[in-house]
């Protein structure tokens, strides 16, 4: 959600769907539908990139909930998914978009301890302090734009939870809150049975 213009951004395709990288943006004052940009060339090969365009653009993605609009810096951040080629392969990069320049930037953190790009990644803006929080199958980190930097957070939940769930923040209670169905198999503690709708919640 672009909440600066009022307006949905959609992005994505990946895996063996779709391979064009081009955003679109739904205008929710008057309901129209435009194409931001074009996609870049050439498309993705067999070889699962993680970027195209020589390198200058991500290649497209199942995005699972590794996408946020960061209205501080008027950016879309873009972490892992799986990758527009035969076989999906899951990307590990961290990638903005600039709503201003329309051009993409490829970030490379050097600093802190990055996520696990794979299935089931989560990610949530918090307006308090301007972080994305990222959350892969087993950790909670923080992610700093200004300094470009990942944080690994502790007491992260480390028994590997699954996929086809989402995240936000709750600003009013500092809350990361993780809905959705958990595919995860859960040790112990806690005790869980495997395949059900859960909702986890992290004090940030």
């Amino acid at each position: 959600m672009d909440t600066t213009r009022n307006r949905l951004i959609i992005w994505g395709g990946g895996h063996n769907g779709y391979y064009g990288n081009e955003l679109y943006a739904l205008n929710l004052n008057n309901l129209t539908m435009t194409r931001l940009n074009d996609p870049g060339l050439p498309i993705a090969d067999a070889s699962c990139p993680e970027a195209i365009a020589g390198g200058t653009q991500p290649n497209s993605r199942h995005t699972d909930d590794g996408i946020e609009y960061m209205p501080n810096v008027d950016r879309m951040f873009v972490f892992g998914g799986s990758l527009a080629c035969p076989i999906g392969t899951w990307g590990n990069g961290t990638w903005t978009f600039n709503f201003s320049t329309m051009q993409w930037q490829r970030m490379d953190p050097v600093n802190g301890t990055p996520p696990i790009g794979e299935a089931g990644m989560m990610t949530a803006y918090d307006p308090n302090t301007g972080l994305i929080f990222v959350h892969d199958r087993q950790y909670l980190y923080t992610y700093n734009y200004s300094t470009n930097t990942y944080t690994r957070l502790p007491n992260s939940y480390t028994y590997g939870l699954g996929y086809h769930m989402a995240a936000t923040i709750d600003p009013v209670r500092r809350q990361f809150v993780i809905v959705g169905y958990d595919t995860s198999v859960c040790g112990n503690p806690p005790a869980c049975t495997v395949g059900a709708g859960r909702v986890y919640t992290y004090n940030i």
